[in-house]
C-alpha cells in the first residue's frame, strides 16, 4: 500500500552469507628528494601492486525456495568471483572480475577494463562487460522488479510478461569513458556503451562540467536507441552528488 516510484523504493528479501579471500601485493619504492633543510633525503612510498580476491557464496532462500522447482532447479551456491587489479604506477590500471558458475562450468559474467589517467590533464577507461545467462530461477528473479515478481506469485500477471529479451542472448559491451581536465576549472566528459554483437551503440553520454571550490555546474546530454535526454544539475560536494 505504500507508494511505488521506482525499484529503490523496495529492498527485496535477502537470506545469505558470502566468504572471501583478498591477497595484496605492496611494492616499497624509495626516492632522494631535498628535505627542508635543502638536503637529500630519502622518501617511502608504498602501491598495492596487485591485488587478488576470491569470493564465493550461499543462498539460503533459493535453498529453502519450494515456488517453481519443477522449471527451476535449486542453486543456492552463489557465482565464484574472481577480482583483480593491477596497478604498477600511479598512472595506469588493469581489472578484471569474471563470475564463474559452480553448476554449469563456465563464465556468467565478466567485467575488464583498463584506465589511464594524468592529474591535470584527465583519464581515459576503455572495458569489456561480458554477460552469460544460464537459466535458472535466481537469475531471472533478479531481472525483474520485486514488484512485479510478487505480482506474479500471486497470479496477477504472466510469467512471459516478465521476460526480457536479452535474459537468454549473451552480451558483450565495449565501454568507453574520457574525461579531458586540462581546462579546468571546465572538464568535458564522454560515455559509450557499444554492442558488439549488434554491432551498434546502446547509450552514449556527452557532459561539460565546472568545478568550483564550493559547487559543480553540469550541463549534459545523452542519447540511445529510443530516447534523448538533455539537462543541467548543480553538484553540492559533500552535501550529495
Amino acid at each position: 500500500d505504500l507508494p511505488y516510484f521506482d525499484s529503490i523504493d523496495r529492498l527485496a528479501p535477502r537470506d545469505e552469507i558470502t566468504y572471501s579471500i583478498t591477497n595484496l601485493l605492496t611494492v616499497k619504492r624509495e626516492s632522494v628528494v631535498l628535505g627542508k633543510d635543502k638536503n637529500p633525503v630519502v622518501r617511502d612510498d608504498y602501491i598495492d601492486f596487485v591485488r587478488f580476491k576470491l569470493e564465493a557464496g550461499y543462498d539460503f532462500d533459493e535453498a529453502n525456495r519450494t515456488w517453481r522447482t519443477d522449471a527451476y532447479k535449486r542453486r543456492p551456491f552463489m557465482d565464484i568471483l574472481a577480482d583483480i587489479t593491477l596497478a604498477p604506477g600511479n598512472w595506469f590500471r588493469v581489472s578484471s572480475r569474471t563470475w564463474w558458475s559452480p553448476y554449469n562450468g563456465d563464465f556468467t559474467r565478466m567485467d575488464n577494463d583498463i584506465t589511464v589517467w594524468e592529474p591535470g590533464i584527465g583519464r581515459a577507461t576503455v572495458g569489456l562487460d561480458s554477460r552469460r545467462r544460464p537459466d535458472e530461477y535466481k537469475r531471472w528473479s533478479n531481472d525483474v522488479l520485486y514488484r512485479d515478481l510478487s505480482l506474479l506469485h500471486r497470479g496477477l500477471i504472466d510469467e512471459n510478461d516478465l521476460r526480457i529479451n536479452r535474459y537468454r542472448k549473451p552480451v558483450d559491451l565495449l565501454y568507453a569513458d574520457v574525461q579531458l581536465d586540462y581546462f579546468a576549472p571546465f572538464s568535458f566528459s564522454f560515455q559509450q556503451w557499444y554492442d558488439m554483437r549488434a554491432n551498434e551503440a546502446q547509450e552514449t553520454h556527452l557532459s561539460v562540467i565546472y568545478t568550483h571550490q564550493c559547487y559543480q555546474l553540469e550541463a549534459y546530454m545523452w542519447w540511445d536507441q529510443h530516447d534523448e535526454n538533455y539537462g543541467f544539475s548543480v553538484r553540492l560536494p559533500g552535501f550529495w552528488d
